[in-house]
């Protein structure tokens, strides 16, 4: 298994220096502009538990937070260029925010690090010395006291396909439960990949996946894991359990401006079976139907009507392939008029009427 210090370099790709109490022991793509004890003298004695702390200097952002160790206090800097960030999002900053968080999560929970101290004797010639009151100085709240952090930066890198980093953090993410729920080896693996099917199911509704197709895929997963035998069954099966959540997080809808869009948008996920209509959505969100209609369709491009029935044939077409359901039974729990009125829209929508598309699909 790679080491906590090479998965924080995945995950963590900036350059950044980690001190065990005032010693340097790994740094990653630091400048020359800059020493490794300026850090730690100007930066890093000033960093918190829990808390990221923001200095800058000079055209660089420094970023701090202490690591709480049952033998010590580990500290992770990280160093941004601020030509580099300036055209940053809020999501961007939260990005990095929780990658901070996940990797002094990560630290805090190794059991030891393989320690080679990096000497830095000298200063750079010409570096600017740094000044505590030339700091601008920003304190950011964070709690990684659970393993949410890293379940949510787990579901970022599945959502960017990024396996490079996935499996390395999955393997950290189900070892940092060392209790032992089964005498027998394979079924104790089989209840720990449950639970940790539990959490993917769970963080993926909460950043916008449809739940109906999260609990499909995770009882689907969950039957097949029932199969499992050997050990080289569960590496398989965990890189087939990435995948299929992977292309289930990047089929997330976007993440409009609107926080009432993306309300309205869950709500319609959350309650596809239900008779769904603009004044019902508009009620659930406590704003006039005539205002939900008008914000919808400005912001997506689609009218809100138009999106319930599209979210109902998306839902109507796995019904179709996965069931034996009748048309009528499908109209009648989609809440549609009739199962005329069904297949018409159907058509229209996907351009097969109900028989063909069960038929070829």
């Amino acid at each position: 298994m790679e080491t906590t210090i090479t998965l924080v370099t995945k995950i963590l790709s900036y350059p950044l220096a980690l001190f065990k109490n005032e010693d340097c022991i790994f740094e990653s793509k630091i400048d020359d502009a800059y020493s490794l004890k300026s850090l730690m003298r100007h930066v890093g004695r000033e960093a918190k538990v829990d808390t990221i702390s923001v200095k800058s200097f000079r055209g660089f952002l420094f970023f701090s937070i202490k690591a709480p160790h049952t033998t010590t206090d580990y500290t992770l800097i990280t160093v941004l260029r601020e030509k580099k960030i300036k055209t940053w999002s809020d999501d961007d900053w939260k990005t990095f925010y929780r990658l901070m968080q996940t990797a002094a999560y990560l630290m805090s929970i190794e059991q030891h690090f393989p320690i080679q101290v990096i000497n830095d004797e000298t200063e750079v010639a010409n570096q600017p010395t740094l000044s505590n009151n030339t700091f601008v100085k920003q304190d950011i709240n964070t709690d990684f006291q659970d393993n949410y952090q890293l379940e949510l930066n787990l579901v970022a890198l599945l959502k960017k396909g990024n396996f490079q980093a996935i499996n390395p953090l999955l393997k950290k993410l189900v070892s940092i439960n060392q209790s032992k729920l089964s005498d027998n080896p394979i079924t104790n693996k089989k209840y720990k990949l449950v639970a940790f099917l539990t959490i993917l199911t769970r963080t993926s509704i909460k950043q916008g996946c449809s739940a109906n197709l999260a609990y499909r895929l995770s009882d689907s997963l969950i039957q097949d894991l029932d199969n499992l035998i050997t050990e080289q069954d569960f590496t398989l099966f965990t890189d087939h359990l990435l995948i299929e959540f992977s292309n289930l997080n990047r089929n997330i809808p976007n993440t409009y401006t609107s926080e009432l869009v993306n309300s309205a948008i869950v709500f319609i996920h959350a309650n596809i079976y239900e008779k769904l209509s603009n004044h019902e959505i508009a009620d659930c969100l406590s704003v006039h139907p005539a205002y939900i209609s008008s914000l919808f369709k400005k912001t997506t491009g689609i009218s809100l009507h138009h999106y319930i029935i599209k979210e109902k044939i998306f839902e109507a077409q796995y019904l179709l392939t996965n069931t034996d359901f009748t048309f009528s039974i499908i109209s009648e729990l989609l809440h549609f008029t009739n199962q005329s009125h069904f297949c018409k829209l159907f058509k229209s929508y996907t351009s097969y009427t109900p028989k063909e598309f069960r038929l070829w699909f």
